[in-house]
């Protein structure tokens, strides 16, 4: 089966970049929830996330290509499988793909705001050491944006420390217990009364819209 190359995958997810930034309308639909943006990467790249997952998508090593492959086995499927487990099954890869490139010198020949992609699997994984990796490369790309974009790359750096600090705290991401079936400490409980669920929504009765 034909799949689609990293060029498509980055052009879709970027857009132009302006020095190394994408336009804001891009960014804020990154992390808005945007049902239409899970449906569209659903109808063109559902084949390139599947063939991700089966260890059958090998575009390379260039910096471009990893990064694609970390877009199809990171971001992508928390839009394709959003509220499932299946949102989280391809992480490892995402990871793996991202420790490669790093320890290779080609994270840091991508522009910045593709770096921030680069480095995000580190932030999603359930492990202390990859959450202390994770703050590392962000307050790095923080420190090496030029001061009139910093806000930008320190937005990244914001939510890296928050994803650590619940790491450190109880080794995983309770929001992920429902969907992954693990049952919840009272100190989970307690926590998930007000924590973000990220997105990932279990499945269940529609909430009603805010009023």
């Amino acid at each position: 089966m034909e799949h689609t190359d990293p060029a498509t995958v980055i052009e879709f997810w970027f857009g132009p970049l302006t020095g190394g930034f994408a336009a804001e309308e891009r960014r804020r639909r990154w992390f808005a929830g945007d049902r239409a943006l899970d449906e569209e990467i659903r109808s063109r790249f559902a084949a390139a996330c599947d063939a991700a997952a089966a260890g059958s998508l090998d575009w390379g090593d260039t910096p471009e290509a990893l990064l694609a492959l970390i877009l199809v086995s990171d971001q992508f499927p928390r839009h394709l499988h959003r509220g499932s487990a299946l949102a989280y099954a391809t992480d490892p890869l995402a990871l793996t793909t991202a420790r490669r490139g790093i320890e290779q010198g080609l994270d840091r020949r991508l522009a910045l705001e593709q770096r921030a992609f680069f480095y995000m699997p580190f932030q999603h994984a359930e492990s202390r050491l990859a959450q202390h990796t994770s703050v590392g490369l962000f307050t790095a790309l923080r420190d090496e944006t030029p001061p009139g974009r910093r806000q930008l790359t320190g937005e990244f750096l914001r939510h890296a420390q928050q994803h650590r600090d619940i790491v450190l705290r109880f080794g995983r991401f309770p929001h992920r217990n429902g969907i992954l079936g693990r049952e919840s400490t009272e100190e989970e409980l307690a926590f998930l009364e007000t924590a973000s669920d990220y997105g990932q929504r279990p499945p269940g009765p529609a909430a009603p819209d805010p009023a």
